[in-house]
């Protein structure tokens, strides 16, 4: 009897420290929120900051010049060239040289064609 006594006691004082242990770490996770949460608002608070008067003409005299075009242009290339590669073709020297390939061998495939058959 005495032994199952102790062996509850000993459970109880385990379950009891693990619990203890639990909120400690529950109350450090929800300072470590607390804190990310604080970090994120200071972060966007600096990236969205209010733009004075004068600030504002500017980027709308920017907007309003045609500088915008060849920008969107530029992009546009860029975006070009991204999904050339992504096809397969790694610049335009290397689709240079792969066309030539195709040439020389469409020019040896007729060339044997008139060596074999002698149509002319």
């Amino acid at each position: 009897m005495e032994i199952e006594k102790n062996k509850d006691s000993r459970n109880k004082i385990v379950h009891n420290f693990i619990k203890a242990i639990i909120k400690l770490l529950d109350e450090k996770s929800k300072l470590l929120l607390k804190e990310k949460r604080k970090n994120l608002l200071l972060w966007i608070k600096t990236k969205t900051k209010v733009l004075t008067n004068k600030k504002r003409e500017d980027l709308e005299k920017r907007n309003r010049t045609s500088s915008a075009a060849p920008s969107s242009r530029e992009w546009a290339a860029k975006k070009q060239q991204k999904a050339v590669k992504d096809i397969g073709f790694i610049d335009a020297e290397t689709s240079r040289t792969d066309r030539q390939n195709t040439r020389k061998q469409s020019r040896s495939l007729s060339v044997s064609h008139y060596r074999r058959c002698r149509c002319a």
